[in-house]
């Protein structure tokens, strides 16, 4: 194969995962009307992605229509992802990884060098706690970005180490406490969809012999 089409094709491999993550994290941003449309653009990066990820993703299309109010997904976001009265499944890492269980412990540090080695200034450039999984997950689309962009496989090498030591220690145990503390079929949809896309991209990075 033509080494510049095998070029082409990798950064295209590249390109739609780095989106899949981006179209994650938005998922777990606070739903808004404009939530279906990232929904939609999701469907078709999963699609190209892995079928049976592509049929998740179109069902939570459809959960989402089927909200009779916005509201009461809104409601349940709260619930589950910010409060303030109880936090039912706390989305940052350091709930999980630290002894204390508290948001910002050490672990949150550990993601914040990440985060400098990339060449990014948390202080300006991230409007969630750092340990936020909409902040770690568009880390990860940033850093694929970043390598199709300059072709630097600085930034492939930090995405693997930021998955081996970080991500896949906590995001797992965070997706089933979402499934064991709601009803609500779109965010199940969405915490198993989540599960599934990182289980495969463990899996790359186990081929590759990176972690």
């Amino acid at each position: 194969m033509n080494s510049k089409l095998q070029t082409n094709q990798l950064n295209d491999q590249l390109v739609n995962r780095a989106n899949i993550y981006k179209l994650l994290a938005d998922c777990f941003k606070y739903p808004e009307d404009s939530l279906e449309s990232t929904l939609k653009l999701l469907k078709s990066a999963t699609v190209n992605y892995d079928d049976v990820m592509g049929t998740s993703a179109e069902k939570l299309v459809d959960n989402f229509k089927l909200n009779t109010f916005l509201k009461e997904l809104q409601i349940e976001y709260s619930r589950l992802f910010v409060g303030p009265f109880q936090l039912d499944a706390p989305p940052y890492s350091s709930v999980y990884l630290d002894k204390q269980g508290l948001v910002m412990g050490e672990s949150t540090q550990q993601a914040i060098e990440f985060y400098v080695k990339a060449g990014l200034d948390p202080a300006l450039e991230i409007h969630e706690p750092p340990d936020h999984i909409r902040v770690e997950l568009e880390f990860m689309y940033y850093l694929l970005f970043q390598k199709v962009m300059d072709g630097n496989n600085r930034f492939l090498d930090i995405s693997y180490k930021f998955m081996e030591t970080h991500l896949i220690h906590w995001v797992f145990t965070f997706t089933n406490k979402i499934k064991d503390c709601t009803e609500s079929k779109f965010y199940i949809r969405l915490a198993e969809l989540l599960d599934s896309f990182l289980s495969k991209e463990k899996e790359l990075f186990l081929k590759y012999n990176k972690i």
